[in-house]
Order: structure tokens, then sequence, then C-alpha cells
């Protein structure tokens, strides 16, 4: 838990704020209005995690699943916006369990 909030905290300083939810569960708040930024962000924390992950002998790899969204006009508020959120980040959970169970 603790390398993976500090890769979050390496990848978001200066652009946003992590917050840790609960449990194993964290919000970015970001500034940002961009899918495709969206994206880079992400992909440079999954490229540290498998860095880490290929160099690490440790008898476990590090995952993680999100649930990205921006906040705009079609959500009533900030609650309804972490739930769509949060549905997406298991949304994209499940779809790991059914690539690595093929």
């Amino acid at each position: 838990m603790k390398f993976f909030a500090k890769q979050l905290e390496e990848v978001f300083e200066g652009i946003g704020v992590a917050i840790r939810l609960g449990g194993d569960e964290f919000i970015i708040m970001l500034n940002e209005r961009r899918e495709r930024r969206l994206e880079q962000y992400i992909k440079t924390l999954n490229d540290k995690i498998d860095a880490y992950n290929e160099s690490s002998d440790m008898p476990y790899r590090i995952q993680f699943s999100c649930g990205r969204a921006i906040f705009d006009d079609s959500f009533d508020n900030v609650y309804e916006f972490i739930r769509h959120s949060d549905k997406l980040m298991y949304e994209d959970k499940q779809k790991k369990r059914t690539v690595e169970a093929s």
C-alpha cells in the first residue's frame, strides 16, 4: 500500500491530489478535462508499477484498477460523480479478471 501511494504521489504531484478513500481505494482529483491527458497519467502509473513488478523479487504483483471520469454538467453532484467513477473502476477490475482467467 505504501509503495502504491508513493507512486500516486510521484505521478500526480503538482497536478492533482490523491486521497485515500478507504481500504485500498484512492480518489485522484485533477484539474483536467482532456481524456487523452488522463490516459497518459494512468499509463505513466501503469508503467511505474510494471517496472517495479519486473524488478521485484516479491512473491506478489502490484496491480490496480481505475475508473476515470471527467466531472461535467452530466452529473448532478459530486456524490453521483464518485459513484459513477466507482462503477467504472469495478468494470475495469472485472475486465482484468476476465483476461487473467483466459
